[in-house]
């Protein structure tokens, strides 16, 4: 399993996507640190996602990262991102751009971190496990 963004990979996992969660534990995670920023995907939609985000006070906004079908370029706010896909349209709003006057800042680690930090804990453990135990010995010797 890899923990890389691709352009097929899908949204759930984008290092920085929460699933459908609500605004108020969307501001939770973000817990009014200036310049934050996280993906939410509401129940329900298939093209757009809700782009949270706190500005240099540590305010929180939401804006909508849109696509008509999943072969179309990103927008936000109407305005077009010409990416194609999650990594490239947060690549975009990184950058101060033609309307979109602030860049988002640093990403809150999502479902997709966690899950990877979850399987190479269980993998280390796992393969710690292996190399202790002598395979056919006694049980509970050790090496």
């Amino acid at each position: 399993m890899s923990c890389s963004s691709e352009e097929t990979t899908p949204p759930e996992n984008t290092a920085f996507f929460h699933g459908d969660i609500s605004r108020e534990q969307a501001e939770a995670r973000l817990a009014a640190e200036p310049n934050r920023f996280l993906l939410v995907q509401p129940a329900g939609s298939i093209h757009f996602y809700d782009l949270y985000m706190t500005d240099g006070e540590g305010s929180c906004t939401m804006q909508r990262l849109a696509r008509s079908t999943p072969t179309s370029q990103f927008s936000i706010g109407g305005i077009a991102t010409t990416a194609m896909n999650l990594a490239d349209a947060l690549t975009y709003l990184a950058e101060r751009q033609a309307g979109w006057a602030t860049p988002i800042g640093t990403g809150v680690p999502g479902l997709k971190v966690g899950l990877c930090v979850e399987i190479a804990a269980f993998l280390a453990c796992e393969s710690l496990r292996m190399a202790v135990c002598l395979p056919g010995s006694p049980e509970g010797v050790r090496v």
